[in-house]
């Protein structure tokens, strides 16, 4: 994991979800912190994606919040929340994404790509109609051929 190969923006999302985590006590970093990282980014590319699928963002967000609710809490706020496993998956899967892709760094739609495939964002996102193919359409026509080259 080289967050130094991730883009300005999917590095703003894996800060976010940590700071989600911190504000809620929970006792590691998951998946659906990262996936509420994204999702907040009201001008980033994940909520594209989702919306160019139709679906939309504000329902996963209501989703994402009520999915935090169910995580343990430490008693007291911890001073470096971890990584969880499903997390580091999550990142070494994005990172599969970038590679697969010729993308020179991990961004956001790596990010959602991976999400998609994760046990619980990924059944997340099949409740809501979206599946990892309908994000790779989307992606395609939003970005085109381009690739991600800089951070």
């Amino acid at each position: 994991m080289d967050f130094a190969r991730y883009t300005n923006k999917a590095q703003q999302a894996v800060l976010k979800a940590q700071a989600i985590a911190a504000q809620r006590h929970h006792t590691a970093i998951e998946p659906v912190h990262v996936f509420l990282g994204l999702m907040q980014q009201d001008e980033g590319l994940a909520p594209r994606i989702i919306q160019k699928i139709g679906a939309h963002p504000s329902a996963l967000r209501i989703e994402l919040e009520a999915d935090l609710g169910k995580l343990p809490r430490a008693a007291q706020p911890a001073a470096g929340i971890p990584i969880g496993r499903a997390s580091l998956d999550i990142f070494t899967q994005a990172e599969a994404e970038a590679k697969k892709m010729r993308d020179d760094y991990t961004s956001t739609e790596h990010l959602l790509l991976a999400l998609s495939q994760d046990k619980i964002t990924g059944a997340m996102l099949g409740r809501n109609g979206i599946a990892y193919d309908d994000i790779l359409e989307a992606l395609q026509a939003i970005r085109g051929s381009q690739r991600v080259t800089g951070p």
